[in-house]
């Protein structure tokens, strides 16, 4: 670890360095942020045709240089701000918590115990997707969505490589935080949404199909996604599907908590 890192990390009581992840985009990811929308492969013709430009005479010339220089001072940058990058982007994984530096700003320290919610997203791009996008090959992509509880969001997106196990590590650190949020929370009464669901001291519902008092609730199942059943009717009247659901391990607590709730007042 740099030394600057493992300073910031030891001043915030971060712990053991876990994992490194490095900058994991390529020359046309890059190029994005270099304030132009040319492709890094038809800025690298500028060099070329400079060449050719000095091979011939007259107005060909000119015209070479004209467009040749252009391009070739923002395929430099571009180049430029990709080995940058590549140099500059790191993220820092310990048992306390994240160090993230990006390029030339300060680092940003995140640590376990002052993350207020958190949400992970992963995108599975093949082999055709990849040469549209202009992306390595195919290739699974993160993106980890943190809320500290300073209100402060903190986004972990795909350009750095394999950070799948980042995402199993921060919900082992986060998620009962988290959970004892949400129990108080609906214990103070408050109606809490995962997603499409809503859950409130009353009932169970979607904006749609609007709330089913708990009373009338038979029972709830959730599996890749999740049904609740009236009593007295074969069929779910709620189903929320996988997809249009957040933080499955706390709406299965805050379930067990309205559960020992309802049990309790009949």
């Amino acid at each position: 670890m740099p030394e600057d890192v493992a300073d910031l990390a030891f001043e915030h009581g971060l712990g053991t360095p876990i994992r490194e992840y490095r900058y994991s985009g390529n020359l046309r990811m890059s190029a994005r942020d270099v304030n132009t929308a040319i492709n890094p492969w038809v800025a690298a013709l500028g060099p070329v045709v400079l060449v050719l430009a000095a091979l011939t005479h007259g107005w060909v010339s000119w015209a070479g240089l004209a467009l040749g220089l252009p391009l070739s001072i923002i395929f430099a940058r571009q180049v430029w701000e990709h080995r940058r990058r590549l140099r500059l982007r790191r993220l820092y994984q310990y048992s306390g918590g994240l160090v993230i530096v990006m390029g030339d700003l300060h680092p940003e320290v995140v640590a376990w115990d002052e993350v207020d919610d958190y949400d992970h997203t992963v995108d599975h791009i093949d082999g055709h997707e990849a040469r549209l996008l202009g992306t390595p090959a195919e290739r699974t992509y993160h993106s980890h969505y943190i809320l500290t509880t300073a209100r402060v969001p903190v986004e972990i997106h795909s350009e750095f490589h394999d950070t799948g196990p980042l995402a199993e590590a921060i919900e082992a650190a986060v998620l009962p935080g988290i959970i004892r949020s949400y129990r108080d929370r609906f214990e103070a009464g408050e109606e809490l949404e995962f997603g499409d669901l809503r859950i409130g001291p009353t009932g169970i519902g979607t904006g749609p199909t609007g709330t089913v008092p708990w009373s009338e609730v038979d029972r709830i199942e959730v599996e890749d996604g999740l049904a609740v059943y009236r009593i007295g009717v074969d069929t779910p009247v709620i189903e929320v599907d996988a997809d249009h659901l957040d933080h499955l391990p706390a709406v299965e607590a805050i379930l067990t908590e309205a559960s020992s709730q309802e049990d309790a007042s009949r």
